[in-house]
């Protein structure tokens, strides 16, 4: 997180929030990488956060940046990497799949930074890289520790 933070307060003003009601109107939330994509849905859902972000997306009242695993929650669907038969609903703004990668992916591409073990594929097994639409700037790599 502190990475995240101090990239982004290159630009902006970051802060620390304890629940998604307390971003205002047209202001942006990051959702960092470095997560168990399946465990941050699991956070978002107990603490009453997951159907609010969900609609403050969808109704574009705020601005949205994923970062790795903040890309991944974006699909209908996530697996538990610890129980395949485990499922949670996903944001469902995407409808690509999410599956693993052979071996973790950690490198330099482009000036990008990876740091990953699961990889977003549309129906043609192309890797997603990132998604950019309306409100929702979402990234596999780490900006923070990109040389952009």
């Amino acid at each position: 997180i502190v990475s995240v933070k101090r990239h982004f307060s290159k630009t902006k003003e970051c802060i620390l929030i304890d629940s998604i009601n307390e971003i205002p109107n047209g202001e942006t939330i990051c959702i960092t990488g470095h997560y168990n994509s399946y465990k941050l849905l699991e956070i978002l859902n107990i603490h009453n956060d997951f159907n609010i972000l969900k609609k403050r997306l969808l109704n574009k009242t705020i601005k949205y940046v994923g970062i790795c695993s903040g890309l991944q929650i974006l699909l209908k669907e996530i697996n538990d990497e610890f129980d395949s038969n485990k499922t949670i609903q996903g944001l469902g703004i995407l409808n690509n799949r999410i599956k693993r990668c052979e071996i973790p992916n950690i490198t330099f591409k482009n000036n990008k930074f990876y740091c990953h073990s699961y990889e977003i594929v549309d129906g043609s097994n192309n890797i997603i890289y990132e998604y950019k639409k309306d409100n929702i700037n979402a990234y596999q790599y780490h900006p923070e520790n990109s040389y952009l």
